[in-house]
């Protein structure tokens, strides 16, 4: 039986070998260590103060079209978050804000804590290869972040948030195919003033930044100055996840002790960030900001649960794994074991370090405005990961990866026939490359061999032996070199002084180039030592025997949108519109093949049909957002499965434009204020997201009886003998992270006193059921969640001190954040955070 399975194995691991990434991308890890925060803020209540303004709601101004304009004038759906909101909620990063706006999941890619797994309305993308264009588009200070791999968004001393539901081809260009989210940090004042923050919490959570503003020539020329420390000590706890090997048997397994890391905290994180910005104003009609940012992160990798699978190959070597989860879908509950007991036979490891440069320039010329931005980014990660979550390395992965770009926005803005016509017209220019080795090691051998050591023979970290020992240590190799260049332009025309028509186009030119090594075995002298944790000495002692060489690929594509408003009053606006957006194709620059690796994936388009209320109502005491859409999508790229070109006794995974889809959906986002100091907020989305078609292959070789034969028209390929490929119709499956309904309702009580105001901030925020993975596989889905937010704050008379008392997740819901399915090896899981508390003492000068 042994022996059959793992015959299975090895076709699993042609699988896992070509595409691990989509493999990590469907899971998603516990977010990074909570955001001590006070509960969430309305989205549409700019300023924390609103609900004791005399005059109702206060104002926001966003620049979500482009330019400046009041919330509530722009007709989109768009939700907006300033410094002092995001100061209350004390966000670390774009996690913060997952329950504060309807429809959108907000989350990091499962090992890799630095990648997002974002998605909005149904639709998003979790790869963490930079080849994998993100389908949400992230701009901090007006550059676009290209990648996944860094699409988090820290929000270390941010000055406000904006994120922009539904396509966003026309002005925020390619990948804007969800949604666009922008974060723009925060300006140095005009007089010196300094700010500090410290943060206390459970599992061990310290946090410290500070700020310093710096006038060097008052009226032209000044500075600010910030850095920041963020430390967790994460959430799971190293134990012994099967009880039924002692942990002396599996020390001897892995040849060295392991009592010293049993009770170790493991997820953590240790972080450290500077940024420097030079504010040059020579005249009124001249702005350049010049912002030099530092990023330092030696973070744990994320702890995964090994659950339990029948019949795996993990559980016949004696790791059957657990299930403190069970399947809400099909009713069955978990074990009773503890979410947050996890091994690890050596520590995980997520190593980034970052410089980014950038210059804006604002000029006003000839009766418009100017904007010039130029970006330029560089990035280094270490990446080690004890993927399976037992004392024994069963499965592992590492990553070294090098990441360079230089961009630049250019755009001018003018309005004429006394602002009845406004114009906005820009280029985008992008290059950017990344280099990646990646290792893959099963730690065990094949039982067939002789020199191995039943049941495992474990493999060092960073060890690649050439004697005979595991068959299953390889390394891969591989590239892309990227070119964008993309002219815009958006008109708004008022027709009468209530109705507004806007149109909007983009011109989108791409070239891709890349290079591959696939995943093979090390070829090296006897008695090789390793490989060092750098290019250098990867490049000197490993010899890779195949090369695909380069594969090329180009895209062109046109985003338009339509639009109309109508605005009886400063407080009514009813729109529609129509938007077009694409993601761009690409290359499967990891495939384990060179035919498939020089076979290029087409673009994904999207039609986005909208109509959309936006309301401030008795005095302003009531904001009220509605919004309803209908989006068609084609040519979806999904991760499937075929028979090796180049050995056609396995299978890999790769990416094909194999699926449309269509998404309807309706949103509302309220803040009602019923007296002085009272707040009352909310808000909820309701998803039905459908594939229209679905014909692939996606759980890899199974048996037949006779002649294979698809029913949807696809593939079907034998692999050996009674094993094939056959596609299926899969159009009934769920998108992932499309819950049908997500809400948050929440309340705030302010009371003013001598000394200061107490503001008591309460939310309950509620997400249905949703699938994790695309497959939809029993096991792997997440329950529903309702999470108990509160919160305390002290303000003093003169809002100089702050103290915040918070809690997340107070009473302790707990479930199944994401999880990965690879039969007949493993399925590896994770869950949503625990409760946490803390608190935060803040001081401005």
């Amino acid at each position: 039986m042994l022996l059959l399975e793992m015959r299975r194995k090895h076709i699993a691991i042609g699988l896992i070998a070509s595409s691990w990434s989509a493999i990590a991308a469907a899971q998603t890890a516990p977010p990074a260590p909570p955001a001590p925060a006070t509960t969430s803020a309305p989205a549409v209540t700019a300023d924390a103060s609103a609900e004791t303004d005399p005059e109702g709601i206060s104002e926001i101004v966003v620049t979500a079209r482009r330019r400046a304009e009041r919330l509530q004038d722009v007709p989109l759906a768009v939700s907006a978050f300033d410094q002092r909101v995001l100061g209350e909620k004390a966000a670390t990063n774009l996690i913060a804000l997952s329950n504060s706006v309807p429809n959108i999941r907000l989350e990091p890619v499962g090992l890799f804590l630095s990648a997002s797994a974002f998605a909005i309305r149904g639709i998003g993308q979790a790869g963490v290869e930079s080849h994998d264009d993100p389908r949400v588009a992230l701009y901090i200070d007006g550059a676009y972040q290209s990648r996944n791999a860094v699409g988090l968004g820290d929000m270390f001393d941010v000055e406000q948030v904006e994120i922009l539901r539904g396509p966003q081809g026309a002005l925020y260009g390619r990948n804007a195919f969800a949604g666009a989210i922008s974060i723009r940090s925060r300006r140095p004042g005009d007089e010196f003033s300094a700010n500090g923050e410290i943060t206390v919490g459970n599992y061990g959570r310290r946090d410290f930044s500070a700020g310093v503003d710096i006038p060097l020539l008052p009226g032209i020329l000044v500075a600010r100055v910030t850095a920041m420390h963020r430390g967790f000590e994460g959430f799971s706890t190293i134990g012994n996840p099967s009880p039924s090997i002692s942990i002396s048997d599996q020390a001897a397994l892995v040849g060295r002790q392991l009592g010293p890391v049993i009770g170790q905290s493991i997820g953590g994180e240790s972080k450290n960030a500077y940024r420097g910005i030079l504010k040059f104003t020579p005249t009124d009609t001249v702005e350049a900001n010049f912002i030099v940012s530092r990023t330092e992160a030696r973070n744990d990798g994320s702890p995964t649960i090994n659950q339990r699978l029948p019949n795996s190959v993990f559980g016949a070597l004696g790791f059957p794994g657990r299930d403190p989860f069970g399947d809400h879908s099909l009713g069955i509950g978990g074990d009773g074991t503890d979410p947050f007991l996890t091994g690890s036979s050596y520590g995980n490891r997520y190593d980034i370090d970052d410089w980014d440069l950038l210059a804006d320039l604002t000029v006003q010329v000839g009766g418009g405005t100017w904007f010039t931005v130029v970006d330029y980014k560089t990035q280094a990660s270490t990446i080690l990961t004890d993927t399976d979550g037992e004392l024994v390395d069963l499965f592992s992965s590492d990553r070294l990866e090098k990441y360079h770009s230089l961009q630049a926005e250019t755009r001018y803005q003018h309005d004429f026939l006394d602002d009845r016509l406004q114009v906005t017209a820009g280029l985008f220019w992008l290059k950017d490359q990344f280099d990646l080795y990646q290792r893959l090691q099963l730690g065990f051998g094949n039982p067939g061999d002789p020199a191995a050591t039943p049941p495992l023979a474990p493999v060092p970290l960073f060890q690649f032996p050439i004697d005979g020992r595991s068959a299953n240590n390889n390394l891969q190799f591989n590239g892309q070199r990227r070119h964008t260049i993309s002219p815009f332009a958006q008109v708004n025309y008022k027709l009468t002084d209530t109705v507004r028509l806007t149109a909007a186009l983009r011109y989108s030119y791409e070239k891709k180039r890349a290079y591959n090594f696939p995943l093979q075995q090390i070829v090296g002298p006897p008695g090789n030592a390793g490989i060092a944790k750098d290019f250098d000495t990867v490049n000197a002692s490993v010899t890779f025997r195949n090369s695909c060489g380069e594969a090329m690929t180009s895209s062109k594509n046109w985003s338009p949108s339509l639009g109309i408003d109508y605005k009886p009053n400063d407080d009514i606006m009813v729109y529609a519109q129509w938007q077009r957006a694409f993601k761009s194709g690409g290359l499967n620059v990891n495939a384990q093949s060179c035919a498939t690796f020089q076979t290029p994936y087409n673009d994904e388009q999207v039609d986005n049909f909208e109509v959309g209320f936006k309301g401030e109502l008795f005095d302003k005491r009531l904001r009220l957002n509605l919004t309803a859409f209908w989006a068609e999508y084609k040519d979806l790229q999904q991760s499937v499965i075929r028979v090796n070109p180049f050995n056609s006794a396995s299978a890999e995974t790769y990416t094909s434009n194999a699926a449309g889809a269509r998404i309807r959906g309706v949103e509302a986002e309220f803040t009602l204020i019923p007296a002085d100091g009272f707040n009352i907020y909310g808000n909820a989305g309701y998803l039905d997201a459908r594939y229209k078609e679905f014909c692939a292959d996606l759980d890899g070789p199974g048996a037949f009886v006779g002649t294979p034969v698809s029913t949807c028209g696809g593939i079907a390929q034998i692999v050996s003998p009674g094993l094939a490929l056959i596609a299926t119709d899969n159009s009934n499956l769920k998108l992932t992270r499309a819950p049908r309904f997500s809400g948050q309702l929440g309340a705030r009580y302010t009371h003013v006193m001598g000394s200061g105001s107490l503001s008591l901030d309460t939310s309950v925020n509620h997400t249905s059921t949703l699938e994790t993975q695309v497959q939809n596989n029993p096991f792997t889905d997440r329950k529903p969640l309702t999470m108990v937010d509160a919160s305390v704050t002290w303000t003093d008379a003169r809002d100089r001190f702050k103290i915040i008392a918070w809690g997340r997740n107070l009473n302790d819901d707990v479930g199944r954040l994401a999880a990965t399915y690879v039969a007949p090896l493993f399925i590896f899981a994770y869950p949503t955070p625990p409760r946490t508390f803390g608190a935060t003492v803040s001081f401005k000068y």
